[in-house]
């Protein structure tokens, strides 16, 4: 299979994470191939948690980002400037608590020469009577209404030029910096790095970054599980989970 450029793959973690994080890097190791590099991220105040998870693991290095009051942000404008700690043509985003369960390399997420974003019509999220906030809150940050979900399949993948590109589109669109993002939200917290950037490279890119696949009407292959869908809830470990984690990766 065709390979296009050079792969990473990017966390950034906080040390509630650091368990999960662990079992994380676990299963990037047993079923992850064809990436050139793997770039943990985190605060200089979670590196005592964080630092030991990344030295026990096979695959992995850290890197700190700047401290941020409310990490919550924080961690969406690290990912927002993936390129400022990972140097590789493609980055593939991966959160803390996603563990692979299946065989996966980049060339399985690429149509067409180019990285598979799934979206879905928020039309859809309605009749379903899902709660999914982020319509309004996208379309706020694209100055348009945003008609799309972006965000609902990990792992995602971006080419680098997208960020720096978007990180330019944003400033002159709204005339403010991401440090900013923040003061500027109506609701507190709420915003979506992942459908800012999906939105970008369907509504603005131009065809450039991604193949677009509406995923109702393609076939997915699930290669992970994300097990806190909701940021807000307890990362605590439960007995359980922790059994089938320990499955998963073969420990």
């Amino acid at each position: 299979m065709k390979r296009f450029g050079t792969h990473g793959i990017l966390i950034r973690t906080y040390e509630k994470d650091a368990a999960r994080l662990g079992f994380c890097l676990a299963s990037i190791a047993r079923f992850c191939s064809g990436f050139d590099d793997v770039v943990i991220v985190c605060q200089e105040k979670a590196v005592e948690f964080i630092r030991p998870i990344v030295n026990a693991s096979p695959v992995g290095r850290l890197k700190i980002c700047p401290a941020y009051e409310n990490d919550y942000i924080g961690q969406q404008i690290t990912k927002l400037r993936a390129t400022d700690y990972i140097d590789t043509d493609y980055i593939c985003h991966v959160d803390s608590d996603c563990v692979f369960f299946e065989a996966f390399k980049p060339q399985d997420y690429f149509f067409d020469d180019k990285p598979a974003m799934y979206y879905k019509d928020y039309d859809w999220f309605y009749r379903q009577k899902h709660l999914n906030p982020w319509q309004f809150i996208t379309s706020r940050l694209m100055n348009r209404q945003v008609d799309y979900e972006f965000m609902a399949l990990f792992p995602l993948i971006y080419p680098k030029e997208l960020y720096k590109d978007l990180e330019a589109w944003f400033v002159e669109a709204n005339g403010y910096t991401y440090e900013e993002l923040e003061a500027k939200l109506i609701i507190p917290n709420q915003v979506s790095e992942f459908n800012l950037m999906g939105a970008f490279s369907y509504y603005e890119g131009g065809g450039k970054y991604h193949t677009f696949l509406d995923w109702g009407e393609n076939p997915i292959k699930h290669y992970l599980k994300q097990y806190c869908t909701d940021a807000w809830v307890d990362r605590e470990i439960s007995d359980e989970e922790y059994e089938e984690l320990r499955r998963t990766v073969g420990q």
